[in-house]
């Protein structure tokens, strides 16, 4: 596929989240070397455009609180740490609870469409007969629109659900469907931890959750609302479900001997060395200090965005940043408002990037292409299997530092995403 042709889909390269924060009803949610050569990842390391991934854990995974691991590249030791974190008091005291009532919207189809897209294998005979009774249905000229009740929604077997989920999601009206919360880890109760979440939110979620390809989902919130006893517990529940995991990297420096490996991979983009260089060398030859967090190796934007949620005056005609404004400002000094308009971010990546092959180097933009070739999203390589993203364009969407697989099973909901990289 040509440079034009993944550029000018960016119309269409919304993030698949971007609507979250209108559809959820304001909830949750190198330098080159002497020989001209760029530091690249090792001969190990995954070939996208070929499919071909090295064997790792299941995508999702969680990797809990203090959990770390350690890993050794061109990039020198990275050790990485999971964490969790939740969207502040004064971005939640924005949006309201959303409604109590569990709606159901198909537009477009007759009634024996609806009816097909319910009856789905392991529907529950009791739940059935209340789906499929179309008396209870709402009939509207381009729509119909069904109230299942919270006994039903309760009732669903996690592959029913799914199914019927999964073709709900096709319409906006359908918000927590059409974007659903994605659970780390496939793990609800891990996800929820610490939260102050009462058990009984908890166990709903994890008796809700149904899967999508390799990631589990969550979208039943207005039963959630209704089954909460308070307004205070309410908003604890917004708070919960705006928990997105993300990833604390440093790079352990033994010594002087580790530092020119490490300026090397890390010096990517305009004179960025110049930055953490003094530090670097000052915490190789200090016995006390040996590690040194991947935040003052990162660019100027970059490192001011990482782990924060954007701010009202962010919003650039109303929309805020989204993955291509974050993945196209990497380098950038200062960020440049022009990359969150289709225009501006198609003629940056033609004048600043170029089509490259694997294996990954620090600073590739690797966008995600569906069967029609739109890029769904996209984000910024950094070392071994991690990437930093901002998963959609809204005030509740965070820059995070994520394993790129999670990323991958994210936007894979409607169907697989084929990785392409562009490169400075």
């Amino acid at each position: 596929m040509s440079s034009s042709r993944v550029v000018l889909v960016l119309a269409v390269a919304c993030c698949l989240i971007a609507a979250l924060l209108a559809s959820q009803s304001g909830i949750n949610r190198s330098e080159p070397d002497a020989s001209g050569a760029r530091p690249a990842v090792t001969p190990g390391q995954r070939d996208v455009l070929a499919g071909q991934v090295r064997p790792k854990p299941p995508a999702g995974r969680v990797r809990g609180n203090g959990t770390t691991s350690e890993v050794q590249g061109p990039w020198g030791t990275l050790q990485s740490f999971p964490v969790f974190i939740a969207a502040p008091d004064w971005i939640l005291d924005m949006f309201p609870l959303p409604s109590a009532v569990t709606t159901w919207t198909f537009r477009g189809l007759t009634a024996d469409d609806v009816a097909a897209l319910i009856d789905r294998p392991g529907l529950p005979e009791a739940a059935a007969a209340e789906l499929l009774d179309r008396s209870r249905w709402t009939v509207m000229d381009d729509a119909i629109r069904v109230l299942p009740s919270d006994m039903t929604v309760r009732s669903l077997p996690p592959d029913t659900r799914a199914a019927i989920y999964n073709a709900l999601a096709r319409w906006e009206e359908n918000e927590f469907h059409h974007s659903p919360y994605f659970i780390p880890g496939n793990d609800a109760r891990a996800w929820l931890a610490e939260t102050g979440l009462p058990e009984h939110l908890v166990d709903l979620v994890a008796r809700t959750a149904y899967p999508v390809g390799d990631i589990n989902c969550f979208s039943d919130l207005p039963l959630l609302v209704a089954a909460s006893t308070s307004y205070a517990e309410g908003r604890t529940l917004l708070k919960a479900l705006s928990r997105t995991q993300t990833m604390i990297l440093r790079v352990r420096i033994d010594g002087a001997a580790d530092v020119p490996q490490i300026r090397d991979y890390w010096s990517a983009g305009p004179a960025n060395a110049k930055d953490f260089l003094p530090l670097l060398e000052s915490i190789a030859t200090n016995d006390d200090v040996r590690h040194l967090d991947i935040v003052h190796l990162l660019p100027p934007t970059a490192r001011k965005l990482l782990y924060t949620f954007p701010t009202p005056s962010m919003a650039v005609g109303g929309r805020y940043p989204d993955c291509h404004w974050t993945s196209l400002n990497f380098f950038n000094q200062l960020p440049e408002s022009r990359l969150a308009d289709v225009a501006g971010a198609t003629t940056f990546t033609l004048e600043n990037l170029h089509t490259a092959e694997p294996p990954f180097t620090y600073g590739d933009v690797l966008f995600f292409l569906d069967d029609q070739g739109n890029a769904v999203h996209s984000c910024v390589y950094l070392a071994d299997d991690f990437v930093y993203t901002k998963n959609g364009a809204n005030v509740l969407s965070p820059w995070l530092i994520m394993d790129l697989d999670d990323v991958r099973a994210r936007y894979s909901r409607q169907g697989p995403v084929e990785l392409k990289i562009y490169r400075r």
